[in-house]
């Protein structure tokens, strides 16, 4: 399991949407802009609450740890997650996949 640096206000944010597999940063889905690390909140924050999470996973059936970058499909999976980065939605780009390391 990887550890995710703290990514400030936006990891706390319920607009945030951290970017795998880099969750240090993430798109803020109520302005579209890119942020990384971020100490002061802006004009758009709303803090996390959790219930963004479950209630993806109860309408569209998954919810995402950017701390161990796995999916969580259950509420038990959910607790098993306490205490880690778990949100409603991920960023993910083409760029980030060419990045990444692949076996040949």
């Amino acid at each position: 399991m990887g550890v995710s640096p703290d990514p400030g206000f936006c990891g706390n944010c319920t607009h945030y949407a951290p970017h795998y597999p880099y969750s240090f940063m993430g798109l803020c889905c109520k302005t579209g802009e890119l942020h990384v690390y971020v100490e002061k909140p802006c004009p758009d924050y709303a803090p996390r609450t959790g219930r963004e999470a479950l209630k993806a996973l109860s309408e569209r059936g998954w919810a995402y740890c950017a701390t161990c970058m796995e999916p969580i499909f259950t509420p038990g999976d959910m607790e098993t997650h306490r205490g880690h980065l778990v949100v409603a939605e991920v960023f993910v780009d083409e760029a980030g996949f060419e990045d990444s390391p692949a076996a040949d």
